[in-house]
C-alpha cells in the first residue's frame, strides 16, 4: 500500500551561499495517488524528486512519507528506506552498461544477496516483456536509448514499491511507445496501491492524475488537468 506524503517549510539550495532553490511551505498527498509533477526545463523538478527519494540531505523543513521523516535519518537509514519502499526511474537510466537487460533489472535484488531467487527473476521477465524488451540478455551498453528506458522501468517496479518516483519516464520513447510505457506506469502503481508521483509532459498522464504540481521558479502550486486553466 502507497504512502502519503507530507511537507512542511521545506527550503533547499545548492549552497549555503546561494539563494533558495526550493520553497515548498506545505504539501499533502493522499497515501495511493498519482501526481503529475509538470513545469519547465530547469524548474527543479529532479530536484524535488531526488529530495522525495531521500537521495539528498534536508537543511531545513520536513519531508514524512507515511511515518517517516526523512529530514530526522541518518545517510544509512535513508539507503535502508528506499531499498525497503521506493522505486526511480532515472531521467538517464543509470544502467550499468556491462550488465544484460535482465541482470540490470534484478540489480537491487542482488545488492542483498548473492544469488537471485526464482521470484524475482520470473517478475523481472515478465515487466521486460510487458515493457516490450525483447532482447533481455543482452548488454545495456547495446540497447537503444528507448529499450534502456524501458529497462529502467522493469526495475523500478520490481520489488512492488509502494512509492514510485518517475522523472520524465518516456522521454527518449517515440509516441507509440511512450503510450504504453506510460499506461504501465499508471497501472502498476493503482495495482499495487502505490503513491506516484511522475515528471512529465504527457498529456495523457496529466489527465490521468489525481493531483497536478505545477514547479515555478521554485515554488509548487495546484495545476488544473490538461486543457484547463492554470
Amino acid at each position: 500500500m502507497g504512502h502519503a506524503l507530507t511537507i512542511e517549510n521545506l527550503e533547499w539550495r545548492f549552497s549555503a551561499n546561494e539563494p533558495v532553490f526550493l520553497r515548498i511551505p506545505s504539501l499533502s498527498v493522499s497515501a495511493g495517488s498519482i501526481v503529475a509533477l509538470v513545469g519547465s526545463s530547469g524548474a527543479g523538478k529532479s530536484t524535488f524528486l531526488f529530495l522525495l527519494a531521500g537521495m539528498d540531505r534536508i537543511p531545513q523543513g520536513r519531508i514524512v512519507w507515511g511515518d517517516r521523516d526523512l529530514s530526522r535519518m541518518t545517510d544509512k537509514e535513508r539507503d535502508a528506506w528506499r531499498r525497503q519502499t521506493l522505486g526511480f526511474v532515472f531521467q538517464d537510466f543509470q544502467l550499468v552498461p556491462e550488465l544484460s537487460a535482465l541482470e540490470n533489472v534484478l540489480l537491487p535484488v542482488t545488492f542483498e544477496r548473492w544469488s537471485v531467487p526464482a521470484n524475482p527473476r520470473s517478475r523481472a521477465l515478465e515487466l521486460l516483456t510487458r515493457l516490450g524488451v525483447k532482447r533481455v540478455f543482452a548488454r545495456a551498453s547495446s540497447l537503444s536509448r528507448g529499450e534502456m528506458q524501458r529497462v529502467s522501468i522493469a526495475r523500478s517496479l520490481l520489488g512492488r514499491p509502494s512509492v514510485l518516483l518517475a522523472d520524465e519516464p518516456t522521454a527518449s520513447l517515440d509516441a507509440a511507445n511512450e503510450e504504453t510505457v506510460s499506461a504501465l506506469l499508471l497501472e502498476a502503481a493503482k495495482e499495487e496501491g502505490a503513491t506516484l508521483v511522475i515528471a512529465t509532459h504527457h498529456g495523457a498522464v496529466r489527465d490521468r492524475a489525481d493531483q497536478v504540481l505545477e514547479l515555478s521558479h521554485g515554488m509548487l502550486s495546484e495545476g488544473a488537468k490538461q486543457g484547463g486553466a492554470l
